[in-house]
């Protein structure tokens, strides 16, 4: 079956986070009647192919699952492209990978496809694959399927989410004077993120721009009450070159004057370690342009492991998640050759 078929086939497969096990049946059922003939192995947390024989490997690794299908998702089957949830984030990458592993099998490779990298960071399936991975396989490096046009991205960026509370007073409606309206109070907090401008950091001679932004608001339970208090989500983007405590120290620093900042969430940052021996081989033997990872990823827990990893894939990062998403066939065959070749040239 052509790449392009194949991530066709992929996309037809609702794997909504939640919704994995069939995309994973077909994944088993598609390697082994393409004469794939290493062991698989299907664990609660995704599936695993490859044998372990104590020899140093590299992983293939991307996640199955997709975000949930908009109301308005553009399906359409044209010749250059491939439409569709997924055909981005990241069934062309899962194909690829499929592909690697049955025309690779003399190769030291292990493919990794997990589950619920879309939703909790507890449900990732890479929680409960790791020691399963640790334990069978000797992984001297990652290579993550994470769309970015076909270009190697280094490192990722650490996540915090907090919630800021911006306390009133609640009144009727009709004496307004007698309350304080928090909605009213969050103006000053709200024109200080409008105006913030990205902050672009130097990490290993790549620059990451951090951002904070207010990506929920929730407030007021009448409409003929003034409200007492006002909800914020707020999520900060930070470098790789901060610890999570150091990102949680300069977010309660900034919100400090505006009102009461609770944390309930960090994801930590991956270090690009450019010239680690691993990558500049990938570097070296694709010429690919290399560029820092502006997201958080799953390069992060490869590098927590202490396994060097990079994100590489087809499909424009931009599309993920949008109702037009789609990726150019040419981008599939494309990262393929480019896999190949390193395949071909830098593992044994």
């Amino acid at each position: 079956m052509s790449l392009g078929n194949l991530t066709r086939d992929l996309i037809s497969i609702d794997s909504v986070t939640g919704n994995e096990d069939a995309i994973l049946e077909y994944i088993d059922d598609y390697l082994k009647k393409s004469g794939y003939s290493k062991k698989i192995t299907i664990h609660e947390g995704g599936l695993v192919a490859g044998d372990h024989d104590g020899s140093a490997v590299v992983a293939l690794v991307g996640h199955v699952d997709t975000v949930p299908i908009s109301n308005n998702q553009v399906s359409l089957d044209e010749s250059n492209a491939i439409y569709g949830r997924g055909a981005v984030d990241m069934k062309s990458g899962i194909a690829v990978m499929i592909e690697c592993l049955i025309n690779f099998q003399e190769k030291n490779i292990v493919g990794v496809f997990y589950k619920g990298e879309e939703g909790l960071k507890e449900h990732n399936g890479l929680e409960t694959l790791f020691p399963v991975l640790n334990e069978n396989f000797d992984i001297s490096f990652g290579i993550i399927f994470e769309p970015t046009n076909n270009e190697v991205q280094l490192g990722c960026q650490g996540v915090v989410n907090a919630a800021l509370r911006i306390v009133g007073e609640e009144a009727h409606s009709a004496r307004p004077w007698l309350g304080d309206n928090a909605i009213y109070k969050s103006i000053p907090v709200l024109e200080k993120l409008n105006e913030l401008a990205p902050e672009p950091v130097l990490v290993d001679e790549l620059e990451y721009k951090e951002v904070i932004n207010a990506t929920t608001i929730s407030g007021g339970n009448a409409k003929n009450v003034i409200p007492g208090e006002v909800l914020f989500n707020i999520n900060y983007r930070f470098s790789p070159d901060k610890t999570n405590d150091d990102a949680v120290e300069s977010l309660n620093k900034f919100f400090s004057p505006f009102g009461e900042l609770t944390i309930t969430d960090v994801a930590e940052s991956a270090y690009p370690h450019k010239n680690d021996d691993n990558i500049q081989k990938f570097i070296d033997f694709t010429s690919t342009n290399v560029e820092p990872k502006q997201a958080w990823t799953d390069v992060a827990r490869f590098t927590s492991e202490g396994i060097p990893a990079i994100n590489f894939g087809p499909g424009d990062p931009e599309l993920a998640h949008k109702a037009n998403e789609n990726v150019p066939l040419t981008d599939i065959e494309d990262c393929y050759e480019l896999i190949k070749k390193y395949l071909q040239k830098g593992v044994e």
